[in-house]
This record gives structure tokens, C-alpha cells and sequence, in this order.
């Protein structure tokens, strides 16, 4: 059985054919992957068993291929042909079954093949039958899980999904064991969670060349279309069928014609082999393939289960830090805030030093300087009172050179986060704590409340973060709340003041009322009196009678002011000089106000005339004034003055017009206005 072409005569064929003809025949019927060749060496006939081996496992074979060519001449590889040959001899020289390993076919696996001697009845060997026993089977899936376990252990590897790389480099390797011919093998990953779905394609050609490629719309619309399909898409001959478009650009990609691809789609994507030979991929090569598949999509689905784990673990985490963090700073606040509730006045502000610092030191914010810096409006050129808290103590400072910056960012209302000084320092304030420390303020944070800011500062730039800024603002709204509670107590503090007064005032004017009553009934009798006298006294008697009426009728004024105190007189309004009652008032009260307060009395000369009763605008002037007096037990300045007004439309709460508007003023505690 050389490898030499038959020499044979016509008769000698003809009797090969006659003698062999039974042996096609029984070849039909075999399961068995089965080739007959005559003692040349010359292939007569494959059975159906055979081209189905062939299609499985390497490529379709027809047997219109074979018939009529050596058999050796479809041994390609390196001594494979000669060890056939060798093989052949053997079974001639020997008559008996002979047994080879070997390899046939370009797949890289060795077959195992026995050789049955066909004989006449002479015994004399016409042929042979070549059986392949179907071990590949085996071969291929012993091979196929350690390409399994290599390419799982690279997708285990993975920290995300697009982390590609070094699983296609073992897709790549694993290809090339299990005999898959291609041109390039490649993976698209598609995260379809965004609109439109973005994809990564990485491919590796059949000689290790890397290929980043570029996914155009047409690519993008097929790939998904695969994807989506969950089934296997195999492209047999893109010159003959295009119905994607991928021809031209397959071709731009890899600068060769592509002709078969295959597309494999798995949780996260597709795996692809493509090849310039047409229908260039066996069923086995797509089995391998769709296993291939399979791994990935456990593989990145566990990846998925992994991440999702770690990302609810984080979660945890977070949600446990965070809780700490608010009890953290839930304690701190409460620290300050009772500090806060001890205070009865602004002016107790520099008590709040170790329950301030407490709360920065558990809530783990380290600082250079700390302040709360209380803002008074009460005059008409605002002032800053600033309560520095240091590393090491407290200091108070009225003058500081951040006045016109800490008024500024408290009327503005907005955190004022300058996060270095070095960079940007929009109030020149670096030369100012240049002066201060010798380490320099880098950042600084103003944080305003409705009476001033808190402030804090490092030396350090963007040294607070926005938990540090959160927390800050509990503080800052901690001692607004403390604020508020002082000013609700001092409104608490005057209205008690104020009904204490109402109270004695309305004793004072029930007193001043009958004793009024009285004086007046005798008041009635000595005037009467004093003018019935008059009109029959000697001349020498009327000036001590005029005497003694003037002085009748300036006690009837007092009755009557004290009936008016009193408010036991019936209103009378009439048209009178308000000038006037402010200046009889002022002689009435200066010896209830005492000497230690001030009282000026500036008034229009041009005032206007009012129509009031004079009883009651002269108790409310009082009023006004004994209020006063009660706001600056220290004594002070008190400011009683007239001057004509005139209101227009924006002024909803009266209708507009000409008024004459009545101010008293003091300089002592209480409301500004």
C-alpha cells in the first residue's frame, strides 16, 4: 500500500471494484467511522458515519472528495504522512488487524485508528478498512475543562465587567487547543442599564494581535440584535449572505476580506470567531464555543452577584458609619445645646467654651481656631463681638479685623466655605490671620445663624468635609434655637413687666380716681364760693379772692389730669398743640424718672394740629414714658419727639395722608422697635 498513483491495468481495477464492491456495500451499514482503500492505498468509498465524524469534529467532507485519492494525501502535518505509510506497510506485510495513534486530519489531535486487512479467498490482501474509533469525544472534553477552568479563573479575576483582557487572552489560547481554526476571536461587552446601550469589542487575531476595536452604529444594532436573540448566529459566507451589513466593515477592521463568523450570545454579551475561509466553523467548533458562552455567563453573573454583595456590604457599612456618625453628633449637639439652654443672656455666650470644644472633639473635627461671633444691630453702625476658641483657650474680641466679612456673610445668609486662602481669598482676610497664627489659616468656613456665624478654621486647605460642614450646621442651628429661647424669655420677661405695670398703674389710677372724685366735690363748693365772693367782695378783697379762685381752678386741672390717669373721664376730642402736652408731661415726670436718665424733648415748631382727647393722649404719653424708664434701670437716654409725616400708598396699614407721628425712644434693653 505505497503512496505512489496506481499503476494498475484496466482489468486489474476492474477486478479490484468487483472484489470490493461487497465490502462498500457492507460499509454503509457500519456505525463506525469507517474509510476503504485497496491495496494501493486508494480510497474507494467513506461511509456516512465517517462524514459525520469529519463534520463534527474538523470540517464537512464530501465523499465525492475523497473517492479515487490517496489516503495519505489528506495528512498534512509534519511525519504524519509517513507515519501513515508506515502504518499501511505494516498491515499489508503483517495480514493481521493492526492498531495506530495518530494524526490524520490538521486539528491537532491524535485519532486512533485500526486497520482490518481485507482479503480473497486466495488470501491474498485486496484493501483495507480504516476505523476510527470516536475518542476524540474524550479528548476534547478533557481538554475542554481545563480551557474551561483556565478561562473561569480569569473571569474570576475580574474586578468589573469590562476587565476583559486577560479572559479573551485565555478564550484565545483555549481555541487554539481544541483545534478551532480562526482568523480572530473576539468579545463585546454591552451594558444595556443606559440609553442608548453602550459596548466595548475586543478582539485578538489568530497570531496574538490585539485589536481595541470601534463600534459603529450598524455593528452596535447588530451585535445587540444577537445578543438580545439568545442564539447562536452563524454567518457561513458574507459574500454570498450580508443581511447585517458587516462585510465592508469587517473588512476595514481586520484590512482582509472576512467570510465566516459566528456569534455566540452570553449574559453580558457575545463571544465571536470569524475566519477568511467561508463556512470555515464545524459544529464541534460552535459547541465549543456556546461552552465557552456558558462559562462567561456564570462567570459575570457571579462577578454581577459579587459586586452587588461588595456593594451592599459598602452600603451596610455606610448605613452603620452614618448612624454612629449622627448618635456622634447627636450627643455632641446635645452637649452644646444644654450649655445653650443654661445661658440667660447673649452676653453668657463664653460659657458654651467646654461644651463647643467637647462637641468638635467627638465629632473628630480638628481645627486651628473656632468662633461664634455675635452680631448687634441695635445701633445704627452694627457690631461684631467675637468669641475665638483656640487650641488652648478662649478669647474675646470686639474689634476684629473680619467686622465688614462676618456682617457681610450673615446678611447674606449662605455658608461660606473658603477652601484655600492660598487660591482664592475673595475678603483679604490671609494677611489678617497671617498676624494671628504663625501656621496661616488655609481654609475657613463661616456658617451663618440669625445672630451671627459660627466659624471655624485650619490650617490645612480644604480641611472640612461636607459631614464636618453637616455637623456645623446642627451647631450653628443649636444656637440659634438658644437665641431664640432668650428672646422668647425676654418677651416673656417684658410682657410680665408690662402687666406688673398695667397692674400697679391700674391701682394707682383707681386710688388717683376716688380720691379725684372727692377733691373735685370739694373743689365744686370752693369755687362756687370763690366766685359768688367775687362778685360782691370790696375791691381790696378781690386779689386774695382771684387768688384763691386761680388756685381752685389749677387743682380742678390736676382733678382732672388724675381723672383722665384714671380713665374715669368721658372723651372729649378736640383740636390741640401735641408740642404742648409733651412739654406739661415733661415737668410732670421728670421727678418719676429720676435723675440718672436723660429726657429731651425735640419737637417741630411747624407741627401740625391733632384731634385727640387731651386725658388720653397725655396717659398715653405717660405710658410711654414710665416704660421707658423701666428699660434702663442703669439709667440712660430717654427721647420724646414730634415732627409732621406724610404717607402714601405704600404704607398699607393706614390710609395715605398727612400725620404728625410721635417717637419715644431709650437706650435701654427690651424690643428695638
Amino acid at each position: 500500500m505505497s503512496d505512489t498513483p496506481p499503476t494498475s491495468s484496466q482489468q486489474e481495477m476492474d477486478d479490484r471494484r468487483q472484489q470490493l464492491t461487497p465490502f462498500i456495500d457492507l460499509l454503509a451499514l457500519l456505525p463506525i467511522p469507517t474509510t476503504l482503500i485497496d491495496s494501493e492505498g486508494i480510497i474507494w468509498d467513506v461511509n456516512q458515519a465517517f462524514l459525520d465524524y469529519a463534520r463534527r469534529y474538523f470540517h464537512e467532507v464530501h465523499r465525492e472528495g475523497r473517492v479515487g485519492r490517496h489516503v495519505a494525501d489528506f495528512c498534512t502535518q509534519p511525519g504524519v504522512r509517513e507515519r501513515l505509510i508506515q502504518f499501511l506497510d505494516e498491515l499489508r506485510s503483517t495480514g493481521e488487524p493492526t492498531r495506530a495513534v495518530m494524526q490524520v486530519f490538521d486539528h491537532g489531535f491524535r485519532e486512533e485508528i485500526f486497520g482490518i486487512p481485507l482479503k480473497r479467498g486466495d488470501g491474498r490482501i485486496i484493501g483495507a478498512a480504516l476505523l476510527r474509533e470516536d475518542v476524540l469525544a474524550a479528548m476534547l472534553q478533557e481538554r475542554m475543562r481545563a480551557v474551561i477552568t483556565s478561562i473561569r479563573g480569569e473571569v474570576f479575576k475580574m474586578a468589573r465587567s469590562q476587565d476583559i483582557e486577560q479572559v479573551l487572552a485565555a478564550i484565545h489560547k483555549g481555541l487554539g487547543e481544541l483545534g478551532v481554526s480562526f482568523h480572530a476571536c473576539g468579545m463585546s461587552i454591552i451594558d444595556a442599564d443606559i440609553d442608548p446601550p453602550q459596548m466595548r469589542c475586543c478582539n485578538i487575531t489568530h497570531d496574538g494581535r490585539w485589536m481595541e476595536a470601534t463600534t459603529q452604529p450598524e455593528s452596535v444594532a447588530a451585535l445587540l440584535h444577537f445578543w438580545r436573540g439568545k442564539e447562536t448566529v452563524y454567518r457561513r459566507d458574507l459574500h454570498s449572505e450580508d443581511n447585517f451589513g458587516e462585510d465592508e466593515i469587517l473588512h476595514d477592521a481586520f484590512s482582509k476580506p472576512i467570510r465566516s463568523i459566528v456569534d455566540v450570545p452570553f449574559s453580558h454579551g457575545t463571544l465571536a470567531v470569524n475566519s477568511t475561509e467561508p463556512d470555515a466553523f464545524s459544529d464541534a467548533d460552535i459547541e465549543i464555543l456556546e461552552g465557552m458562552a456558558e462559562v462567561l455567563s456564570a462567570g459575570f453573573v457571579r462577578l454581577d452577584d459579587f459586586q452587588k454583595l461588595e456593594q451592599r456590604t459598602r452600603e451596610l457599612e455606610l448605613e452603620i458609619a452614618e448612624r454612629q456618625r449622627r448618635e456622634i453628633h447627636h450627643q455632641a449637639r446635645t452637649r452644646v445645646r444644654d450649655a445653650v439652654w443654661q445661658m440667660q443672656s447673649v452676653d453668657e455666650i463664653i460659657q458654651l467654651l467646654d461644651a463647643l470644644k467637647a462637641a468638635l472633639e467627638i465629632a473628630g473635627i480638628s481645627y486651628l481656631s473656632c468662633s461664634i461671633n455675635i452680631v448687634d444691630v441695635s445701633s445704627d453702625d452694627p457690631s461684631v463681638r467675637f468669641y475665638n476658641l483656640g487650641e488652648d483657650e478662649w478669647q474675646e474680641d470686639e474689634s476684629g479685623g473680619s467686622r465688614d466679612t462676618i456682617l457681610k456673610i450673615w446678611r447674606g445668609g449662605q455658608i461660606f466655605y473658603r477652601r484655600d486662602l492660598k487660591m482664592e481669598d475673595p475678603y483679604r482676610e490671609r494677611d489678617i490671620f497671617d498676624e494671628l497664627y504663625d501656621s496661616g489659616v488655609r481654609s475657613l468656613i463661616d456658617i451663618p445663624f440669625s445672630q451671627g456665624t459660627l466659624a471655624i478654621n485650619s490650617a490645612e486647605p480644604d480641611a472640612f468635609s461636607a459631614a464636618d460642614i453637616e455637623f456645623l450646621q446642627e451647631l450653628a442651628s443649636v444656637l440659634e434655637e438658644g437665641v431664640r429661647r432668650l428672646d422668647d424669655i425676654r418677651r416673656l420677661q417684658d410682657q410680665e413687666r408690662q402687666l406688673l405695670q398695667s397692674q400697679k398703674m391700674e391701682v394707682v389710677g383707681r386710688l388717683a380716681g376716688g380720691v379725684a372724685h372727692d377733691f373735685n366735690n370739694m373743689l365744686t363748693a370752693i369755687l362756687g364760693a370763690s366766685e359768688q365772693l367775687l362778685q360782691d367782695c370790696t375791691p381790696e378783697d378781690r386779689p386774695e379772692l382771684e387768688l384763691v379762685l386761680n388756685a381752685g381752678q389749677k387743682a380742678a386741672y390736676l382733678t382732672h389730669q388724675l381723672l383722665a390717669f384714671s380713665r374715669q373721664q368721658v372723651l372729649r376730642p378736640k383740636l390741640l398743640d401735641l408740642n404742648e402736652i409733651i412739654g406739661n408731661q415733661a415737668k410732670m415726670v421728670r421727678r418719676l424718672i429720676g435723675e440718672d436718665i436723660q429726657l429731651t424733648t425735640p419737637s417741630d415748631p411747624q407741627l401740625s394740629k391733632v384731634e385727640v382727647d387731651p386725658g388720653q393722649i397725655e396717659q398715653v404719653v405717660l405710658n410711654l414714658i414710665v416704660n421707658a424708664r423701666d428699660a434702663m434701670p442703669r439709667g440712660g437716654r430717654l427721647t420724646v419727639s414730634t415732627r409732621n409725616l406724610d404717607l402714601d400708598h405704600s404704607h398699607d396699614s393706614v390710609p395715605p395722608g398727612s400725620y404728625v407721628l410721635l417717637s419715644v425712644t431709650d437706650t435701654g434693653e427690651g424690643m428695638d422697635r
